[in-house]
């Protein structure tokens, strides 16, 4: 993609601007590449579970059942399978790893930084790389939900940018159930899902980033992606996930105020 598109889809981030009290609520990494057959054996694992075992000590198998559909001559033939998912926590749960046998993803509720967690994030590529060597990234993708809720909520009118709050305003809000918008949008580094709105209590956009809560809120939920095909090497990755975490934060920015940044402890 031409580096021609305009802010905040294109050119340089505005500087980052620390949240003490950031209403983020999940952030994920992913890299998908080609099937690796030898990472549903348990006992491939064990180089890898070395490498990060010190920060990632908790260990679970899950089952995930996938569906097959192949086109033939005499119509659909439907195949069921169960693949490994291998996941990795912190012992608080605050940073879960999954791994399968063509995806490797992190996330946690507990963002504190850009720095902090793309140098996590790039160790835990670089152990995939010696581990398994994939060779190939296929799709690599970053994801930030923030979510408002409580007081906050009841001045959302002053946080975000008013051609973007639609019936969120205050005359409407009481009586709006639920107001979600999306959009899909072309970036610079490749392109972006973005969902914002207003969700009514028990309500969620995606239940496994998402948990349903008990109050109303107001979500943004920003997924930054590529499908371009380039090499599986960790330094290279991580230079792609900063790009995509600095177009995020561009366009988080543009969507908010400095009236979000003061409350929630930024200094604008």
């Amino acid at each position: 993609m031409p580096d021609t598109l305009p802010a905040p889809l294109g050119g340089s981030p505005p500087a980052e601007v620390s949240l003490p009290h950031a209403p983020l609520v999940r952030v994920v990494a992913q890299v998908r590449f080609p099937g690796i057959l030898k990472i549903d054996d348990r006992s491939s694992l064990v180089p890898f579970q070395e490498e990060i075992r010190g920060t990632y000590p908790l260990f679970q198998q899950e089952a995930s059942q996938q569906l097959h559909v192949d086109m033939g001559p005499n119509g659909p033939n439907v195949r069921q399978g169960v693949s490994n998912v291998w996941r990795f926590a912190d012992p608080e749960q605050a940073w879960r790893l999954s791994l399968t046998t063509d995806m490797i993803a992190l996330e946690t509720s507990r963002y504190t930084s850009r720095a902090d967690f793309l140098a996590r994030w790039t160790r835990i590529l670089a152990a995939v790389e010696r581990a398994f060597n994939p060779q190939i990234a296929l799709r690599v993708g970053l994801r930030y939900v923030d979510r408002v809720t409580g007081d906050a909520l009841s001045t959302i009118q002053d946080m975000v940018r008013k051609d973007v709050l639609g019936v969120a305003m205050p005359e409407l809000r009481e009586h709006v159930r639920h107001a979600l918008s999306e959009a899909m949008l072309a970036i610079e580094e490749g392109e972006m899902l973005l969902r914002w709105g207003i969700l009514p209590p028990g309500a969620t956009v995606d239940p496994g980033a998402v948990e349903p809560i008990a109050s109303p809120s107001w979500i943004l939920d920003i997924d930054a992606f590529s499908s371009e095909q380039r090499s599986f090497v960790h330094q290279d990755l991580g230079a792609s996930f900063r790009a995509l975490a600095e177009r995020a934060y561009s366009v988080f920015r543009f969507m908010i105020t400095d009236a979000f940044l003061q409350t929630y402890g930024g200094t604008p």
